[in-house]
């Protein structure tokens, strides 16, 4: 929906290496455009799945983003559950010298589409190898905020378990309507 109204988030998403489905709503587009996907894959599962794979290797990994400490206590969880976790830096923003970012695999928790447009624009001016917009991965991991249970994610209805957490999300939900209404018609 972000990317009708916003040509230059349309271009930084085109652009991209690599697109992961996470949401439901994609998985439903897919479906009425007649594209199936293979599955979802949540950030936050990419976030712990790559971290325990790497921990076994000379790999850094950066967390940039989430708000209140989020990224160091991500950093801190997932060091704690993968003793080998090579962690270059956990910041909450973008440090002022660019050299402080360098690593080999860069999560950057901003959300959508900051955290995509954030990669565009500053991934050639670091020492990363992979950078990789991870949402609200850092708040799950953290434990900052509940995910529904695996049951609830299985169903599809995880979007709902979060509306209720967060009623601010409302307007995105309806967004994610309305562009399923237009899509159709």
């Amino acid at each position: 929906m972000l990317a009708r109204h916003d040509v230059s988030y349309e271009k930084v998403l085109k652009s991209a290496d690599l697109a992961l489905v996470d949401g439901i709503g994609a998985v439903w587009a897919g479906k009425t455009f007649g594209k199936l996907f293979k599955g979802r894959v949540h950030g936050s599962d990419l976030v712990e799945k790559l971290s325990e794979v790497v921990a076994k290797e000379p790999i850094t990994v950066g967390f940039l983003g989430g708000k209140g400490n989020v990224a160091q206590l991500t950093a801190d969880c997932l060091r704690s559950k993968y003793p080998g976790l090579n962690i270059a830096f956990a910041f909450e923003e973008p440090p002022a010298i660019a050299s402080q970012l360098a690593c080999d695999i860069l999560f950057v928790a901003f959300g959508s589409p900051k955290q995509e447009k954030w990669i565009a624009e500053n991934l050639a001016k670091i020492d990363v190898r992979v950078a990789i917009g991870v949402g609200g991965a850092f708040d799950f991991i953290s434990g900052k905020v509940h995910r529904a249970p695996k049951f609830v994610r299985s169903l599809g209805l995880e979007w709902l378990f979060r509306l209720i957490l967060q009623p601010w999300r409302i307007k995105r939900q309806i967004s994610l309507i309305y562009f399923c209404y237009t899509c159709s018609s």
